[in-house]
């Protein structure tokens, strides 16, 4: 069901934007299906650079009433098949989410697999019982080391890690992409680690990744040295 669901998720642009398409070359309803186009097309954007069923799900809402509107205002008045390939398409897509969002949860809380989380600030979430206990050893072993708010978190996790821990995050930074950091970020957290004023980091090392922080990584690796897997990340302190 779960694989059913994402794979309607990636392909429901394609009909939105088709029928927008096909509204606009409609006359009287030209304007109309331009502006809306526009205003989907400048929503839907927010999915790149990472087009992932993640960031698909914020889109849902947008592309659906976006889909529904072109579908009424071009093909509902006119043919009766594609007005039923429409519905056929929509009650399709709504019957899988609702299944999804229901059923397959419910099952889940029934054989075991899921439990209401206990985390701070995460209370009542259902979470597989194996992630919550991953993310309770995480977050003493984060605590352990970060009492003394000089731990910078260098994790796409960083936001979560620093609310089920309680840790204050003592930068104004929790994504690790050189866009977050803005123009000087990457410099000033460098600054902060050769001042002292951030003892600690723990990084997840995000590869390959275009948009990486390659500054703040290559200052980690050269001064700094890994003493302990976190599991969330690895802890670094500075050399000597």
């Amino acid at each position: 069901m779960a694989d059913v669901y994402e794979q309607l998720q990636l392909l429901l642009p394609f009909p939105t934007f088709v029928l927008l398409l096909y509204a606009i070359a409609r006359a009287p309803l030209r304007r109309m299906a331009v502006v809306v186009s526009i205003l989907t097309g400048a929503g839907f954007a927010d999915v790149f650079p990472r087009v992932s069923t993640t960031h698909m799900s914020c889109m849902l809402a947008l592309l659906t009433v976006a889909m529904l509107w072109a579908g009424r205002e071009a093909v509902w008045r006119e043919r009766m098949r594609l007005r039923l390939a429409g519905f056929g398409f929509s009650g399709l897509f709504l019957v899988a989410g609702i299944a999804y969002w229901t059923l397959n949860p419910v099952a889940g809380v029934l054989n075991g697999d899921l439990r209401p989380s206990d985390l701070a600030h995460l209370r009542g979430p259902l979470l597989p019982v194996s992630e919550l206990k991953t993310l309770h050893a995480q977050a003493v072993a984060l605590q352990s080391v970060g009492q003394d708010g000089r731990l910078f978190i260098v994790s796409s996790g960083a936001s979560r890690y620093y609310l089920m821990s309680g840790l204050q995050n003592p930068t104004p930074f929790d994504y690790p992409l050189a866009t977050a950091f803005g123009l000087t970020g990457e410099a000033d957290v460098v600054a902060d680690l050769q001042a002292g004023h951030l003892q600690t980091v723990c990084w997840m090392p995000m590869g390959t990744h275009p948009l990486r922080p390659a500054t703040l990584e290559a200052y980690i690796r050269e001064h700094m040295e890994a003493v302990r897997d976190l599991g969330a990340c690895t802890l670094y302190r500075r050399r000597g």
